[in-house]
This record gives C-alpha cells, structure tokens and sequence, in this order.
C-alpha cells in the first residue's frame, strides 16, 4: 500500500511540473513589465494564449508567402501565354502571304500591298533607284514572287529592311541564278545583282 502511496505521488508531481513551469514564466512576464513600469499584457498572463497568437502570426506569414508565389506564377503563366499567341499569329500571316505569289499582281494591287506594309513593323522595300531613292513597292515578312511584280523586272536596284526581316534575291525566275541572301538594308546592290532580280522571299 506504501508502494502504491509513493507511485502516486511521484505521477502527480511529474503532471505538476509542466504547470509550474507555465506559472514561473508568467510570473517572469509580470516581474519584467512591473519592472518596466508596464501592466502585464494578456498574452503575458496566459502561456496558452500566447502559443495561439504565435500560431496565428506564422499561420498568416506562410497564407501570405504562398498566395504571393501563386500569384506571380500565374503572372509568368499569362505572359508565356501572350508570346505563344502573338507568335502564333505571326507564322499564321507569314504562311498566308507564302501562298500569295505577288509576281501576279499588277501596279494597282502592289500600291494596296506596300500600303498596307509599310504599316508594319517588320516589312521590306525594293527602291528602282541607289541610296533608296525613287518609286517602291514594300512587303511584310512571309511575302514571295517566284517572278517579280508587273513593271519590276530587272529594276531593282537597292532594298530597305525594317525591323526583323529576310531577303532573299535572285536573279533568275523561281530563285534560280545567282542569289544573295540580306539582313540588313542595301542602298545600292553589287553589278551582278543590281536591275537584275526577278524573283525574290522575304522572311
């Protein structure tokens, strides 16, 4: 019966400590605001009370953090989204000049054309004269003659490149003969390809 007495004892001592040590710190709380010249806060009084405002404060911290991550993440999403779109929409008008062969349009059509091109940001402009001067016709990246518009053969004799674009001259109809390749504007083609083209890509 002893035994059982002392068994007791020592479990009711050991549920104590917890307690003790939960009233040692509030009393420490107290001590240092009276101390301070401050009234004990609330939270100081109740431990409990002070581990759920804790709780609470890391609980916003991390809502707070991910909803910012998520946030910027869809952000990033909606502008990959917007480039594919928009390059997407590039190609599709680039394809739909290709099927154009604009060797088949006269001077009425190719005006609508340069027109329209010149418009553009990316676009490219064949001059009848050096230093791009005299009369032009212009087209958008994704244009073609396999011979050269009505008025044009063998007279062009300097070409302008705006913006991102690709020419490719040819001498000869369906770029055959001597060919050159330009990235960057020409105001006056080499003898061999100067009044000589007839046909023509841009890309």
């Amino acid at each position: 019966m002893k035994n059982k007495f002392l068994t007791i004892g020592a479990v009711l001592v050991l549920a104590a400590q917890p307690m003790l040590a939960g009233a040692t710190a509030v009393v420490d709380a107290q001590n240092v605001a009276s101390s301070a010249g401050k009234s004990p806060s609330p939270a100081s009084q109740n431990p409990v009370l002070l581990l759920a405002q804790q709780g609470q404060g890391q609980g916003q911290g991390q809502g707070q953090g991910q909803g910012q991550s998520q946030g910027q993440s869809q952000s990033n999403a909606g502008s990959e989204s917007n480039n594919t779109n928009q390059n997407t929409n590039q190609n599709e008008n680039r394809n739909r000049n290709r099927n154009e062969n604009h060797g088949d349009v006269g001077p009425a059509a190719l005006a609508a054309i340069t027109a329209k091109a010149v418009t553009n940001p990316d676009h490219v402009c064949f001059y009848d004269a050096p230093s791009l001067g005299g009369p032009k016709f212009c087209v958008v990246p994704g244009s073609q003659a396999t011979t050269s518009p009505a008025g044009w053969n063998d007279r062009v004799s300097s070409i302008e490149i705006v913006g991102k674009a690709t020419v490719r001259v040819c001498t000869d109809a369906d770029f055959a003969g001597t060919c050159e390749v330009y990235e960057e504007s020409v105001s006056a083609l080499p003898k061999n390809l100067d009044n000589a083209i007839s046909s023509w890509s841009v890309d």
